[in-house]
């Protein structure tokens, strides 16, 4: 008896897709409350942020929330925009952690 074909991949919303798809919601909120200027001042600035630097922060800061809520709830499913997307928060993240060791070093 010849052994059945094996059915095809899922289309759309496959398991590993939707798993990185709701880290990277959550990650890309977590970076986004993070940047935002009371936060970015209170735990990341090395001196207190100067007023043409927090229409940036603030301009980053819901950026990214909007880009995570697209990511959740928008029609943006490739994962290769999601790797894009998972990248640059890490660069932002190391970033973050740079200027945290420094601070606890030197502050």
């Amino acid at each position: 008896m010849p052994a059945k074909p094996l059915p095809p991949p899922p289309s759309g919303n496959n398991f590993p897709n939707r798993t990185f798809e709701i880290f990277l919601f959550y990650y890309s909120l977590m970076v986004g409350l993070l940047l935002s200027p009371p936060i970015f001042n209170q735990m990341f600035s090395m001196v207190q942020l100067l007023e043409r630097e927090k229409p940036g922060l603030w301009f980053l800061s819901v950026f990214l929330i909007a880009l995570a809520l697209l990511i959740r709830f928008g029609r943006w499913k490739g994962i290769a925009f999601f790797f894009l997307v998972f990248n640059g928060l890490l660069v932002v993240s190391i970033e973050l952690g740079a200027r945290t060791i420094i601070e606890s070093i030197y502050l």
